[in-house]
């Protein structure tokens, strides 16, 4: 058998489909995409096969959002996951797409730190995606709105430094967050 990119994505493609009733499977295999194939394909670009292996996966993904509400682990990974396509479409220059799954991104992080305010993951997280939404914003010239974004990321990052005042990456992302504004 002779192997070509396009067999193999046709065959990555086809994971999930097998695996989608099976949710340890599915959980599995949706982080092995988010977290590891997606990085590695991310060294080399690959934004097209990138983008083609989420799309495989968002309808499973969204059929299971119904079933795991109180599984934090994987809003968690939903979040991230929408993050990861948003960054895609950002990388191709469809600014409009990237935003609304940035914006998907940041509601379900918003949801889980309603949920358990004192996870400094979730809260990080969300504040990462406050700055992201507010990047691109910016980039567009929607001032205002990139601005509201950048003051929410700069909360949460002021809230996680004063926890935690001797964390290094702390100070570098708040001294961010105030470069931002």
């Amino acid at each position: 058998t002779i192997y070509t990119i396009e067999n193999g994505l046709a065959l990555v493609k086809s994971f999930p489909n097998l695996v989608a009733n099976h949710e340890k499977s599915f959980r599995g295999l949706l982080k092995r995409f988010i977290y590891e194939l997606n990085d590695f394909l991310d060294v080399e670009g690959n934004l097209i096969e990138r983008l083609a292996i989420f799309e495989e996966l968002q309808g499973d993904l969204e059929n299971s959002f119904d079933n795991k509400t109180s599984d934090e682990g994987f809003w968690y990974d939903a979040a991230a996951f929408y993050g990861k396509i948003g960054e895609i479409h950002q990388s191709m220059g469809q600014v409009e797409e990237a935003l609304k799954y940035f914006d998907d991104e940041v509601r379900l992080f918003k949801e889980l730190y309603e949920a358990n305010p004192r996870s400094e993951s979730v809260k990080q997280s969300l504040a990462i995606s406050y700055m992201k939404l507010g990047e691109m914003h910016q980039s567009i010239g929607n001032m205002e709105q990139a601005f509201s974004f950048f003051e929410n990321d700069l909360e949460l990052t002021n809230e996680l430094y004063k926890a935690n005042p001797q964390n290094e990456s702390l100070k570098i992302g708040l001294a961010t967050s105030y470069s931002k504004l």
